[in-house]
């Protein structure tokens, strides 16, 4: 018999809990997500929002930084688009 999921409570819907929730339940766990403001708008929504894999630093710095961003995309993959990513640069 498989054990049941677990029901976990996610405390803030700003770029970590909203991350963990998501995370979460990938891995099939039950989420319920509490969140300030009912549109999950909170600081990171007002944030730059910055993407880089950071030319000129230190190689592991650099190194997280591209592993970072291919988490972003794979993300973006799962959810269709939906991120609403703009993939531009300078």
């Amino acid at each position: 018999m498989l054990a049941p999921s677990p029901h976990v409570l996610v405390v803030g819907a700003g770029i970590v809990g909203a991350s963990l929730a998501y995370e979460l339940g990938r891995q099939r766990a039950r989420v319920t997500l509490l969140a300030k403001a009912p549109q999950l708008t909170t600081v990171t929504a007002n944030s730059f929002a910055w993407l880089t894999t950071g030319y000129g630093q230190d190689e592991a710095i650099v190194a997280f930084r591209q592993a970072a961003l291919g988490e972003w995309h794979r993300v973006e993959q799962e959810l269709s688009g939906r991120l609403a990513i703009e993939w531009s640069g300078a």
